[in-house]
């Protein structure tokens, strides 16, 4: 680090402004308080990070924001927004999403899956393919605790290496 060269202006009209350059670095940091909102600036060679505050907000804008924590807790009393122009992971030892009203999951393609299990529950659930819907297993169980309705509005097909029909049959 070679020398730095450091200002402080002081005005009335335009507020209080620290300056500290390093030619050496190429690298400026400037502190502007002007009566409306303290705006920090780092400036070097290839890249600029902001940090603005006013009375009703602060914001951050950088290339890279980084938030080391033993806890974070982020509370929004209206709408809060993740944008990311690439991907966006979360991963936790467990994750939790959770809505008072709706919640959705949406995108092109959309895989859901569990090392060990996979359930989904509610007091309706549908299940459809615009296409075609399948589900395939080494074993699979459909159960109804009541009545079991199942149709085709094209052939049905029951087959199997061994198929066996319990209860009362009505055919036809």
């Amino acid at each position: 680090m070679g020398t730095l060269t450091c200002t402080v202006e002081i005005s009335k009209e335009t507020g209080v402004t620290i300056t500290t350059e390093d030619a050496d670095e190429k690298l400026t940091q400037t502190i502007v308080m002007d009566g409306k909102s303290i705006t920090m600036t780092v400036k070097g060679d290839e890249s600029t990070s902001t940090i603005t505050q006013t009375d009703g907000s602060v914001a951050i804008s950088c290339g890279e924001f980084t938030v080391e924590a033993e806890t974070v807790t982020v509370k929004a009393e209206k709408e809060s927004v993740y944008e990311s122009g690439e991907d966006h992971t979360i991963t936790g030892d467990a994750v939790s999403v959770s809505a008072n009203q709706a919640a959705e999951i949406s995108g092109q393609e959309v895989a859901v899956s569990g090392q060990n299990a996979v359930e989904l529950s509610g007091m309706e659930v549908t299940l459809e393919g615009t296409q075609s819907t399948e589900m395939s297993g080494t074993m699979v169980t459909v159960e109804a605790k009541g009545q079991l309705g199942l149709k085709a509005t094209g052939a049905a097909e029951l087959k199997g290496a061994a198929t066996s029909v319990g209860g009362m049959v009505k055919l036809g």
